[in-house]
């Protein structure tokens, strides 16, 4: 149940309303709403962040009759209404629909999740109020058009290189010829795994020995620059390579005399800068 709120309060809420755009009067499509409420929220989090605000959003008010949603941002590390966020928010959406120029203290990411947003919007009529602004800024056609020009003209945040990874075998999808792939789980990030899609039928087979076995996966790997490691690979082969006992590993562990007068740290050092 949403707490009361001050008038105050609610000056720095944001109210998201949705309406079906061929007639307002019928109830919009709950799944509809709920999907624009979410990319909403998640645009308003990245616009939060860029200004330095960690928050949480209170529901104000939600009203089922004309698909309302008024929510209101709390700093989470001093429990205060966030009073900025809204306005400037919505400053922000003005300047982009008037100059096609996204502010240069916006974040590319946060450029996108709004475009998200907006993407959500065809065949319903969206508006969102600050405050108690009698003034709505409408989500129009010239919004998303607005905000695909700014996206298209961000530097790429994506870039190629032909390599080899190495990993585990985590999930193997074969079933669908059209679309074949498998996920490759990196040791050095567990929590990672790499897409890796494959069109050479001749894989399958041996892809289907391989669970939790090391491989080498060699083709075009895509990359983030905001990432250390690619996110999808274009196959163009995959070794698999021997497993290998503790036994076999201590065999190749060979003791490393330290010469007098030098502990095992500087030893390494002046290995390491060939001192």
């Amino acid at each position: 149940m949403a707490r009361n709120f001050s008038t105050e309060e609610h000056k720095a809420g944001l109210t998201l309303i949705v309406k079906p755009a061929d007639d307002p009067e019928r109830p919009v499509d709950a799944e509809r709403f709920l999907q624009t409420a979410s990319k909403w929220l998640a645009s308003l989090d990245s616009f939060a962040l860029d200004v330095g605000l960690k928050v949480r959003w209170e529901i104000a008010e939600l009203k089922r009759s004309s698909a309302l949603l008024e929510i209101v941002p709390v700093n989470i590390a001093t429990g205060l209404i966030a009073s900025s966020i809204a306005e400037n928010w919505n400053d922000v959406v003005r300047e982009i629909e008037r100059t096609g120029t996204p502010p240069v203290s916006l974040q590319p990411a946060t450029l996108r999740d709004l475009e998200q947003f907006v993407t959500t919007t065809n065949d319903l009529a969206v508006t969102v109020r600050v405050g108690d602004e009698p003034i709505v800024q409408t989500i129009s056609a010239n919004t998303q058009k607005r905000l695909k020009d700014a996206i298209a003209a961000l530097p790429s945040e994506e870039y190629t290189q032909e390599g080899t990874i190495r990993g585990t075998l985590a999930v193997l999808n074969s079933w669908n010829p059209r679309e074949r792939w498998f996920r490759l789980k990196l040791p050095l990030v567990p929590d990672k795994q790499v897409r890796c899609a494959y069109s050479d039928e001749n894989l399958i087979a041996e892809l289907g020995d391989t669970f939790e076995k090391t491989l080498d996966v060699k083709g075009i790997l895509h990359y983030r620059r905001s990432e250390a490691w690619p996110f999808f690979v274009d196959v163009a082969s995959v070794s698999k390579l021997p497993d290998i006992t503790l036994e076999a590993v201590e065999k190749l562990i060979q003791p490393i005399v330290i010469p007098h007068g030098l502990d095992s740290v500087s030893y390494i050092r002046s290995v390491r800068d060939a001192e």
